[in-house]
This record gives structure tokens, sequence and C-alpha cells, in this order.
């Protein structure tokens, strides 16, 4: 109507142009799912159609404050939510159920170091001289933060990007008499630094805060722990 959908769409693509990129303009929902786009967000002009499989944003056709307000809460907890979708598929990519435990009986250092070593050995994630890698890497100095260990060897040289999750609500000793509760064991391919990566800089961000450190050593499995990681995000 005298080109106001046009004119509307510039603005918002002019507005938002960092956020977002504005595929079409429909007049009909059936058009929507006739041509089979990956839409992450429906800007409703007008009306107060929701859709039901896809985030949906209700705005006027003035553009107004209100409207700029509702815009830029509905992008942000979009985009909030497409990063944990990718957090938690790739973090079913670098942690394996079977590479979770939790046991009061994991006391100290060398218990974690022989557990990784062995299991990611058996799981030809790395070779035999893993074990004495990561103590390599703890020489140089201590890989405990807070209550949190992240032991790691100096090389990328494993087959397998993969971690190793092991909780102890008791305390496991570490090195220059550090005690942690959480430790999280990596091993590095150097074929797929990005996973890692990925992967790495999330959780990094949740683990240096105590209270969430605290929230992830109550979980008692490896689905919970992987829950309670992406809902920390």
């Amino acid at each position: 109507y005298y080109d106001n959908a046009a004119v509307l769409t510039r603005k918002i693509q002019k507005h938002f142009a960092q956020y977002i990129n504005i595929k079409d303009e429909i007049y009909d929902p059936i058009q929507l799912h006739a041509r089979k786009l990956k839409i992450d967000l429906i800007i409703a002009v007008d009306t107060n159609y929701v859709d039901e499989k896809i985030s949906t944003v209700n705005i006027s056709q003035f553009f107004l404050k209100n409207d700029i307000q509702k815009l830029t809460i509905a992008i942000a907890t979009k985009q909030h939510q497409l990063r944990k979708d990718i957090f938690q598929e790739n973090l079913f990519k670098f942690f394996n159920s079977e590479d979770f435990e939790k046991s009061d009986e994991i006391t100290n250092i060398d218990d974690c170091f022989d557990l990784v070593g062995s299991r990611f050995s058996k799981e030809r994630v790395v070779d035999k001289n893993f074990k004495q890698a990561l103590y390599n890497r703890e020489n140089m100095s201590s890989t405990a933060f807070g209550r949190v260990a992240i032991p790691h060897s100096l090389t990328m040289s494993a087959n397998k990007s993969r971690g190793f999750i092991i909780i102890n609500p008791r305390g496991i000793k570490w090195s220059n008499n550090n005690e942690v509760y959480l430790v999280i064991a990596l091993a590095i391919d150097p074929d797929n630094k990005k996973l890692f990566r990925d992967v790495f800089d999330e959780l990094s961000n949740i683990v240096t805060d105590i209270n969430n450190v605290s929230q992830l050593v109550h979980c008692n499995s490896y689905s919970e722990f992987i829950i309670k990681l992406v809902d920390l995000l």
C-alpha cells in the first residue's frame, strides 16, 4: 500500500544492518512455508500473527521507538538461542558420554591423569604418551584456576579433538596444593582445531564463574552436565 512495505523493509534493514538480512516480503503465511526458506525470525507488521515453529515479533508499520525496542530484544533473544544451539551441537561432538566420570574415589591429579590417559588411549583419541604430556604441561604451571582444572598437553598431537569430564564434589588434590572439584581434560587434533576453539571459548567463559562451577558439580550424569552447560551460556 503506497509502497509502505518496501519503505519499512529498507528502514529495518538499515537500522539492523549488522544483525539481520531481510530475505523477502510476503503477504500470506502460506507463502512463507511454500518457499521453504531457512528463516530465523519473522517480523509481522500490523498483525497479531505468530508462527508456531519460527520466532515471531510483531511491530507497527510506523517503526516507532517501541517497535525498534521490540525488534532489538527479539533479535538478541534469537541470536542467543542460535548460539546455544551451536554450542550444544559442538558439545555433543567434543564430549562423549563414556568420557564423563563422577566419583569421590578420584582424589588427586594422578588418579585423573591415569583415568584420562588410559581411557583416551583405549578409544584411540591419543597415543600412549599422552599421560606424560599432561604431566609435562602441569610441571610448567598449574592448569587449575579457582575450583576447576583444565589439563592439556603442550602440543596438538591427538587423533581427535575430545574432552574428558571428571567431578568429585569432595575435592581433588591438584598441583601446588590446589583443590578442584571439576576437571576438564583436553585432547586437541591439529586438523580439527576449530571444534576445540568453538567449545573452549564458550566453556572457559562459563567455568570462570564460581557459581556456575557449583551448579555443574551437582550434575550426576553426562546428559545433565551438557544441559546445564548450555543453560549457563
